[in-house]
C-alpha cells in the first residue's frame, strides 16, 4: 500500500524538477504539470519565501525515501536561495 504513494511522489517530483531551474533556485510559483512548463496565461508573481522553505523540506524528504540525489540537489539549491533572501 505505501509504495504507491512513494511512486506517485517520485513522479510528481520528476515533473517539478524543471520548475526549479530559476536564477534564485526557488521553484516557479505557477507550473503546468502536464506540459512541465510555466502556464502560458499565468500572472507574474514571485515565489513566497515560506513556500520555498516548505517545498525544499519536501524534496529533501523525497530524496531520502527515493534514493534520488537529484531531489536533494534541488532542495539544497532552494535552501541556498532562502539564505540569500
Amino acid at each position: 500500500g505505501q509504495q504507491v504513494f512513494l511512486t506517485k511522489a517520485i513522479e510528481l517530483g520528476d515533473r517539478l524538477i524543471p520548475a526549479f531551474e530559476t536564477a534564485s533556485g526557488f521553484p516557479e510559483p505557477h507550473w503546468n504539470l502536464q506540459r512541465m512548463a510555466v502556464p502560458e496565461n499565468r500572472s507574474p508573481k514571485a515565489t513566497i519565501l515560506a513556500e520555498a522553505g516548505s517545498v525544499q523540506l519536501e524534496f529533501r524528504y523525497l530524496a531520502r525515501h527515493s534514493g534520488n540525489a537529484a531531489f536533494e540537489r534541488i532542495a539544497d539549491r532552494a535552501y541556498q536561495g532562502i539564505l540569500r533572501a
